[in-house]
């Protein structure tokens, strides 16, 4: 009788087990999901920017011609606000759509890095004139015949998070957030609940989302438990790993 209780509890505890390691594979799969999803949208954009700098390197290449490769560029994914070439300065020759003509012959809001490496690259939150939406800069590096000239893509972060999302078909009832390697939000599936943390100075007994932007800035990818503070007992068990975007990290978060 004795062997027969001790098999039982070790298939009760074995079959809890069984059932912890399925709950965790569903939550990692919903993040590597996730974290694909915004991979294939970065690599899209990649490859459209690489194709229209190719057709860019001929040589006395019109400015018709030149915004009409601007034009589909700007098309391919809804997260890109407008797209613009710049001169070897940083002040812009050509910009599509039309209706951001007024900023040709502006200069980009923020510096062309002269360290001799002529890689595309990713400025957070350039200080536009008030006519240009909040978002982020893809600069992309042209050898052109008037020297290295620039496509900037002004992006919104948070426009191709959320349709990242939607296409790795992310369950509702997870939270899920994407931050920048200084802990900035890109976005986020329930703003409510990332507001949800105790103010700055006051120290909580368990860890709170706060605490889980910081392990998420030093640490490439892990797993985290963590209390939605002011909700009543709501604890959450969440996962993360983290992307390269140029020259950026972006960490991808999801949590049950």
């Amino acid at each position: 009788m004795k062997y027969l209780i001790f098999f039982t509890i070790l298939i009760f505890l074995f079959s809890g087990v069984v059932a912890n390691l399925n709950d965790a594979t569903a939550l990692i799969s919903e993040e590597i999901r996730f974290r694909q999803a915004i991979l294939d949208s970065v690599y899209d954009i990649d490859e459209n920017v690489a194709s229209a700098s190719l057709f860019l390197t001929e040589s006395d290449i019109p400015n018709e011609t030149a915004l009409s490769l601007l034009e589909p560029l700007k098309k391919s994914h809804l997260a890109i606000t407008f797209v613009a070439l710049t001169s070897p300065e940083g002040a812009i020759s050509q910009v599509s759509p039309g209706s951001y003509m007024p900023l040709v012959g502006t200069h980009i809001p923020h510096a062309i890095p002269d360290d001799g490496q002529k890689r595309p690259f990713i400025s957070s939150n350039p200080e536009w004139s008030q006519t240009v939406p909040p978002g982020q800069d893809l600069v992309w590096p042209v050898r052109t015949s008037s020297g290295i000239e620039y496509i900037v893509i002004h992006l919104n972060a948070e426009k191709l998070c959320a349709d990242a999302a939607e296409n790795a078909n992310i369950s509702p009832e997870f939270f899920s957030a994407v931050l920048d390697h200084d802990g900035e939000v890109l976005w986020s599936s329930d703003y409510d609940e990332l507001m949800s943390v105790p103010p700055e100075g006051v120290l909580t007994e368990f860890p709170t989302f706060r605490d889980v932007k910081d392990l998420m800035r030093y640490a490439w990818t892990g797993r985290t438990v963590h209390d939605v503070w002011n909700s009543n007992g709501i604890v959450r068990t969440g996962v993360w790993s983290s992307v390269q975007v140029y020259n950026q990290v972006w960490g991808v978060f999801v949590a049950e």
